[in-house]
């Protein structure tokens, strides 16, 4: 910043020198006073707009100056940027040389042609900004590829929408910019940014009408075709000394399955190129896009994509795993103002102030430069153990145990690339103490995650996180260093503890403590013991600092002390289910004096069932007594909230057993056993939770085999697919407004011929696909509650905001200062409380019978009713009944008004037969009255109004003991 020694005392300039040899804009601030604070703001802040606007703009500027200096350096020593460059160059000269062969009406080759089809759109764009597309987006492609051990290769499809993509947005952006400029709008420069809002728009001001998929395709293909024509990479020349230009990627084939996909390959000299200078360096200087944490706070959010980025675009829900219509539903509920609160609390997530803890990056970097591995650092891939040959005669068994080694080579590799990408980011924002931000998104279930093109984030690995704290200090306070010492127990592993135990752990490590922080490589490396061991020796610096600074109470603090939820799923299932058993086992009952253990209990319930078996000469039970932990069942009963299957459990339970050395005949018969024993357990702690999920799943399997007369139309639904085929999808609101849509649906796939390289078959995201019912059922039980955990999540974030503290989140693990955790406790179990203290599940009954009211369910009625007869008249004299598909139009008219109308669900209404119905005998799709018999000889299938089973009895937990009791999140 200029003038910054001219305005502050240049003492204090001098004492806020970091470790780096900078002014560090973090220690200045703490030394300043209140007023001096507020003048700094200021200039930082504009500081860091002027920043944050190149960081964005450079990468969405489609005309930016190519250099014109020389490349010094020899072609066979060419760095990745230069080679990025130099492709630029060929392909700009290639796409200018064209638009002139097209105006002198020169002939052309059958690729030129495909390309001229495209020339205003080209003329628009201008070559320079083609060029840079096409050289960055094979770039970032060549990096991706470089994660992987071999099979270094993308699909034709994939790469060629990719590509088709940005050229679409490069030319809204120029339509855009020129519609602005020409209505005397150009000075708004949030209108600038061109955020898809605008850009989506952009036929409407062009005589280029809106790209299709087609469109899009065929641009796509057209220019990786010119990067296989025109891209080189140095490559050894085999015949004589010194190097030779040849192609870096090929189109190729690879058959999966039973089809041929076309795929593109990479040269393995561009890849050695990236190897040699690793992903982090190789993006230096080459312009390719990377989604960085921001200088300045986001954007509020405002519309589906308006927030977030200053400058660049991006949406509110991310775009893995998400309906379609789930984006008009969330648009509808902005503009309606009924997502306010949700919107309001993610802007709040986003408000946290972050910085980089030097000393912590210095002891990393250290580490990272050996190449050595070290606790989560993976080595670098020389380090590495060689790549297993899966060639030659090998065993099924040899070849599988091969196979799986490979894979985990590969990701390795990728780890050290994203952990050397987040380092030398670090670097960036800790060379002067900068401050930054994260700006979110949320998936369909609102589930909030940072936004980011690395790992460098704070939902990442052990060491990632133990180099971020808040860049706003806070002074410890009374209890701050008591905190800091239950965090340090907690990130070692010492959780299970009460937390008097937990400091009093802590303080008997004391020497062990100071010897960590003050020689973290060379002492006893106590630290690395811990579960997440560069967290504890974050943690173990602060406290150090605290205890040497004379008075801990004045410290100022930055490191963010996590409380974490206690199997936060189970929590809400206890909470909703009203169960008394398991909310002892997840720390939900007042005035516990230690911290409940729900893994230990099931397990404790497991070993006694075996015990009992094995009295009663069980074999099974026999041999797995005595061998039943916490560590065994933890996974299984962790998963269970989210829907994991039995089958998904036996799977789970059958690698911890492998692991422990058990043989594959014994694991075959002890997992399947303990799954059930496990299943068995929950259900004894959770009554009240299996009767929801039941609940749920049974709402499911209603919803989605029902149907109404105008969304399910001949035009969607053919007469031969006709009621074996639905579109209905599983739709709830969250407490906070968030409309969710599961997505599970059966693609629809459309085919592109006559591409430059090949037809492709494209998934249609316009098409209405069929659901998949299954996915759907298994789906709707974890979703809900990942749907309110997030709502507490963004509940508590809104308080704590309200009164002052920092916050940040990783799902349900809560961060803020040390000195604010009591707070914060307070805090996140009185919004627990809230969420709860009405009945949920009552309210998402309502929701479904309004939502789906005059939907219909195809049921069989008995031949003994009276009103069987009754309808097989109807159906003989009603000339409008000539089919099933007659009748439901029949009954969406009666539905809108018409009750002069006579139906077969009239019948039954009129004779008091339309009772409750049932699945029979537990078969999909098969619902009948009085759970009689489905078939033809003895039933009627007919339409009735879909009904919502009532909801499940509750247990006798009070919600309100939360607030008693101290490890309800610890």
């Amino acid at each position: 910043m200029n003038h910054i020694e001219e305005i502050f005392d240049k003492d204090k300039i001098a004492r806020s020198t970091n470790i780096y040899g900078n002014l560090d804009y973090m220690k200045l601030y703490d030394s300043l006073d209140s007023t001096d604070r507020a003048t700094f703001e200021r200039m930082y802040e504009r500081f860091n707009q002027n920043r944050e606007k190149y960081l964005e703009t450079i990468s969405v500027n489609y005309e930016e100056t190519l250099p014109t200096k020389e490349f010094k350096n020899p072609v066979h020593k060419a760095k990745s940027s230069e080679l990025v460059w130099k492709w630029r160059f060929v392909s700009e000269e290639y796409f200018t040389e064209l638009l002139q062969k097209t105006n002198r009406q020169k002939k052309l080759s059958g690729l030129e042609d495909t390309l001229t089809k495209y020339k205003s759109v080209f003329q628009k764009i201008k070559p320079k900004a083609l060029a840079k597309i096409l050289s960055q987006e094979m770039f970032y492609f060549v990096l991706k590829m470089h994660n992987k051990i071999d099979d270094h290769s993308y699909y034709v499809s994939q790469l060629s929408l990719r590509l088709g993509q940005k050229v679409e947005e490069a030319f809204s952006q120029v339509i855009m910019t020129e519609y602005y400029r020409s209505t005397k709008d150009w000075q708004n420069t949030r209108k600038l940014t061109l955020t898809n809002r605008y850009r989506s728009k952009y036929w409407l001001h062009s005589s280029e009408p809106k790209w299709s998929a087609f469109d899009i395709a065929t641009v796509g293909s057209s220019l990786l075709a010119v990067a296989l024509k025109l891209f080189t990479v140095p490559t050894p020349n085999r015949f004589k000394p010194g190097f030779e230009p040849k192609p870096a990627f090929w189109h190729s084939m690879k058959l999966e399955k039973t089809r041929n996909i076309g795929i593109i390959r990479v040269s393995e000299a561009l890849l050695k190129i990236i190897s040699r200078e690793g992903v982090a360096e190789a993006l230096k200087d080459t312009g390719v896009n990377q989604s960085f944490p921001l200088l300045v706070k986001p954007r509020p959010w405002t519309a589906y994509n308006e927030g977030g980025y200053l400058y660049s675009s991006n949406t509110l829900l991310t775009s893995e795993s998400m309906a379609n219509e789930q984006t008009a539903y969330v648009k509808e509920a902005i503009a309606k103002g009924k997502m306010d609160k949700f919107l309001d609390s993610l802007d709040d997530v986003s408000s946290c102030a972050w910085g980089i803890n030097q000393k912590m990056l210095q002891v990393i970097d250290e580490i990272w430069s050996t190449g050595k591995m070290f606790l989560d650092i993976p080595a670098q891939p020389e380090e590495m153990e060689s790549v297993p040959d899966v060639s030659g005669k090998l065993t099924y068994e040899q070849k599988q145990k091969l196979i799986q080694q490979r894979v985990r080579l590969s990701n390795k590799r990728a780890e050290r690339n994203n952990l050397g990408n987040a380092l030398e980011t670090a670097k960036l924002f800790a060379k002067r103490g900068d401050r930054f931000y994260y700006t979110y998104q949320v998936d369909f279930r609102g589930r909030v995650y940072p936004v980011s093109s690395s790992m460098f984030v704070h939902l990442g690995q052990d060491s990632i996180r133990s180099l971020l704290q808040f860049w706003y200090s806070k002074p410890l306070g009374k209890e701050g260093l008591r905190w800091l010492k239950i965090h340090l127990a907690n990130m070692y592993g010492v959780d299970k503890l009460s937390n008097q135990d937990r400091e009093d752990f802590v303080n008997t490590h004391m020497e062990d403590v100071i010897d960590s922080a003050e020689r973290p490589l060379t002492g006893n490396r106590w630290w690395t013991q811990g579960e997440n061991p560069f967290q504890a020796l974050a943690t173990c610096m602060e406290i150090n600092e605290a205890i040497k600074s004379g008075n801990p109470e004045l410290f100022l603090s930055r490191i963010a002390v996590n409380q974490d939820g206690s199997c936060n799923g189970l929590q809400h299932y206890a909470a909703l289910g009203g169960d008394v058993g398991g909310a002892v086992q997840v720390n939900m009952i007042a005035n516990a004096t230690k911290p409940g253990d729900v893994y230990s209990e099931v397990a404790k319930i497991v070993s006694a069932k075996i015990e009992q078996e094995a009295v009663e000469s069980k074999p099974v039970a026999e041999e797995l007594k005595g061998k039943i932990s916490r560590k065994l069942v933890k996974q299984p009963v962790m998963t269970s909230v989210y829907g994991v299957t039995k089958y998904g459990m036996v799977r789970q339970l059958d690698e911890r057993f492998k692991d422990m050395g058990v043989d594959a005949i014994r694991r075959s018969r002890y997992s399947p056993y303990v799954a059930q024993l496990i299943l068995e357990a929950i259900g004894e702690l959770f009554s009240g939770a299996n009767k929801i999920k039941e609940w749920l799943s049974e709402c499911t399997q209603r919803i989605s085999e029902s149907v109404r007369a105008d969304v399910y139309r001949r035009d969607i639904v053919s007469d031969k697919e006709f009621m074996t085929k639905h579109v209905t999808a599983m739709i709830w609101t969250t407490p906070l407004g968030l409309p969710v849509v599961q997505p599970y649906r059966q693609t629809q796939q459309m085919v592109v011929r006559s591409t430059q390289l090949q037809s492709m078959n494209l998934y249609n995201p316009f098409a209405l696909s069929f659901v998949d019912k299954s996915r759907q059922r298994q789906g709707i039980a974890p979703n809900y509650i990942h749907s309110l955990d997030s709502t507490h999540m963004l509940m508590t974030v809104r308080e704590c905001v309200k009164k002052g503290l920092s916050f940040a989140a990783v799902h349900d693990s809560f961060w803020t200062h040390a000195a604010s955790v009591p707070s914060m406790n307070a805090i996140l179990r009185e919004q627990f409380v809230a969420l709860h203290q009405h009945d949920l599940i009552e309210h998402l009954r309502n929701e479904f019978m309004a939502r789906y009211s005059g939907y219909m369910q195809l049921v069989h009625v008995p031949i003994s009713y009276k009103s069987y007869k009754e309808i097989q008249k109807l159906r003989g004299t009603n000339k409008e009944i000539t089919s099933l598909r007659h009748e439901l139009n029949l009954e969406l008219k009666r539905f809108k008004g018409d009750k002069s109308i006579i139906s077969p669900s009239t019948i039954l209404e009129n004779n008091g037969e339309l009772r409750n119905y049932t699945r029979v005998g537990g078969q999909a799709g098969a619902f009948a009255l009085d759970n009689t018999s489905t078939s033809k000889k003895t039933s009627l299938r007919v339409f009735v109004p879909l009904q919502i089973p009532h909801v499940p009895s509750q247990g006798d937990y009070d919600v309100a003991q939360v607030r008693q009791n101290e490890y309800f999140f610890s």
